[in-house]
């Protein structure tokens, strides 16, 4: 029985569409220190310092750390400012 390889990949979600970032068409399981610098549009050091933070969750797979799109979803959420009503 062969599985279509297009059943198995996700789509991206709203919110990395709507930061028009040309190198996501699908979003990938993990993603690597440079697609969330690339996404969040700060420098790989600033990804790591908020990893060593511990403000941005991430999984260590051998030497390699890899963060779940989720993860830069809930430091965004939790990074807002300013939420009050609209004068």
């Amino acid at each position: 029985m062969s599985t279509n390889s297009n059943e198995l990949v996700r789509t991206v979600p709203d919110t990395v569409t709507a930061l028009q970032c040309p190198t996501f068409t699908q979003q990938p399981l993990l993603l690597k220190v440079c697609d969330v610098a690339h996404l969040l549009q700060i420098s790989r050091t600033a990804v790591y310092t908020l990893m060593e933070r511990g403000e941005l969750s991430y999984v260590k797979i051998g030497a390699t750390r890899r963060i779940e799109f989720a993860a830069v979803q809930r430091l965004i959420d939790g990074s807002r400012v300013g939420q009050g009503p609209m004068r």
